[in-house]
């Protein structure tokens, strides 16, 4: 468990570390803590939208122990300033989802 929390410590490491961001992977480190392991992947196509997939697997929920998961696909279309690169600032987020458990 804790080489796989480092593992992913090193890895949102070295993907925050570039300056103009195509691909983004995202994780919440602290949520693996509670029982629940949740990340996601975006990919900029243009200077206004990206396309994201995301996946979560629950393994325990208040001292209970759950098997249960999900995963999902999104377009974002960003609201943003010619100045700022996506995926920066505002934007609509239609999402399909598919949850079992």
């Amino acid at each position: 468990m804790k080489k796989l929390f480092l593992s992913l410590i090193i890895v949102v490491a070295f993907f925050s570390a570039n300056a103009q961001q195509k691909q983004v992977i995202k994780t919440n480190p602290i949520a693996l803590a509670f029982g629940n392991f949740n990340a996601t992947y975006e990919k900029v196509l243009d200077s206004k939208s990206s396309v994201l997939i995301s996946a979560s697997y629950t393994y325990k929920l208040l001292g209970l122990n759950v098997n249960a998961g999900g995963l999902g696909a999104a377009y974002r279309y960003y609201f943003t300033h010619a100045k700022k690169d996506v995926p920066t600032g505002f934007y609509v987020n239609p999402e399909v989802a598919f949850s079992f458990g």
